[in-house]
């Protein structure tokens, strides 16, 4: 939070993002169904968050109480609101829903649809937004989210009225939309992972930043994305011709890390 209060106070006009995974991977995760991430995570002002495949780890009424900002908002088990209980939000400024620490900031998926046994009028509907545009510095920035598409292949219980494609399907309508509400700049956040999130950049001439999550590798260099090829670059470095490094139409950056252990800082 620190790096991100100096980022922001270097520059103003800076957009955080957030990409997968944000309520799962430890023990006090866990034993409060992810409640004890979020009254810190309430605290960081995200702009726009995109759900990875562990953020259903709790099942979809918890992920619906906690992410979804329209219905329907199912019953939490009685197990579940016992342990969301261990979190006490009495002394903070977080929302519960159904004893469940709700997000602050808005979640967007492109790829996350409602399902049986949710009630037929909303079948077919997406959980999500698709996207959220962002003005900053004289722009329209937008955000347009992939959520991951492999959580029904992980335990039924985590996929219970919900239905995911991979997202692809759906871009080339997306983007055209925002790209209708006066988008500047196209970024892409997605769960699927490094190599088909470069296949997406090199499909998309309109993308300009592919914020990459899911295969958790450490891009400490940004990779600029090409049709035929990719080239990986240094921070504060030319490329080797001497370049710097700069977007051409039809190119995109794409960038990653590994779970927490960094800050990234991408100045366009």
């Amino acid at each position: 939070k620190t790096v991100v209060d100096d980022i922001r106070s270097d520059n103003p006009d800076s957009i955080l993002l957030s990409c997968g995974d944000l309520t799962h991977g430890s023990a006090e995760a866990l034993f409060t169904v992810g409640d004890a991430m979020m009254k810190a995570m309430n605290e960081f002002d995200i702009d726009v968050f995109t759900p990875g495949n562990w953020d259903f780890g709790y099942g979809p009424a918890v992920f619906r109480h906690r992410f979804a900002s329209k219905p329907p908002f199912p019953p939490v088990p009685p197990n579940i609101q016992v342990m969301a209980s261990y979190e006490d939000c009495s002394d903070s400024d977080c929302v519960e829903s159904a004893g469940i620490i709700r997000a602050n900031f808005p979640s967007v998926a492109v790829n996350l649809y409602n399902a049986p046994p949710i009630p037929a009028p909303l079948i077919g509907k997406r959980v999500l937004d698709p996207y959220k545009i962002i003005e900053r510095g004289g722009l329209k920035i937008a955000v347009i989210g992939i959520t991951a598409s492999i959580v029904p292949q992980q335990a039924d219980v985590f996929n219970i009225g919900l239905r995911f494609t991979q997202g692809v399907e759906e871009l080339p309508g997306i983007i055209e939309e925002v790209k209708a509400e006066g988008a500047d700049v196209i970024v892409v956040q997605s769960e699927l992972g490094m190599s088909q999130n470069i296949k997406i950049a090199q499909s998309f001439e309109d993308i300009d930043v592919m914020y990459s999550a899911h295969t958790h590798e450490v891009t400490l260099g940004a990779l600029l994305v090409h049709d035929d090829d990719v080239t990986r670059t240094t921070p504060g470095q030319p490329l080797s011709n001497g370049e710097l490094k700069q977007l051409h139409n039809g190119a995109a950056i794409v960038v990653e890390t590994n779970r927490d252990m960094y800050v990234g800082r991408l100045d366009l």
